[in-house]
């Protein structure tokens, strides 16, 4: 005689045994761990407004960059020709002492110059009333006809 057991012949193979039910229990041992790592999750996500707002802050504060970039690109453009000018100096240093030994004299003389016109001036301006006066006598004189 046979005994038909049906679906409940597959039955042991269904349920895990020891080594199965080994698994889940050391698979159920990492839940302590995984319940701290969610909870450091949880306070890093709580700091994540403030770190949104000093990204912010630092978006602003990086807004100047392109024009930055620009004024370094101008100062770029300009070093050929500054070190043209450098390069230039050492001869211009002999022209410009030369001049500067030009003008001390021309100096001395202007200042002379200034000092006489402040002379003439001082002469002329009292003989100022006297001139417009022997202008207005000439004016009153008859004139002579050329002939």
């Amino acid at each position: 005689m046979k005994l038909g057991l049906g679906p409940l012949a597959a039955l042991p193979a269904a349920l895990p045994g020891m080594h199965g039910l080994a698994q889940i229990i050391e698979s159920l041992r990492i839940l302590p761990e995984l319940g701290e790592r969610l909870a450091s999750i949880a306070e890093d996500t709580k700091r994540l407004p403030t770190i949104e707002a000093e990204i912010a802050e630092v978006a602003r504060g990086t807004a100047v960059l392109p024009e930055m970039v620009e004024h370094t690109e101008q100062i770029a453009r300009t070093m050929p020709v500054l070190v043209q000018l450098q390069e230039s100096i050492p001869t211009m240093v002999p022209v410009l002492a030369e001049l500067t030994a030009l003008m001390a004299p021309l100096q001395a003389s202007i200042t002379e110059l200034e000092r006489s016109a402040k002379t003439l001036a001082g002469v002329t301006e009292p003989l100022q009333g006297a001139a417009e006066r022997f202008g207005r006598m000439a004016d009153r004189l008859p004139r002579r006809r050329a002939r």
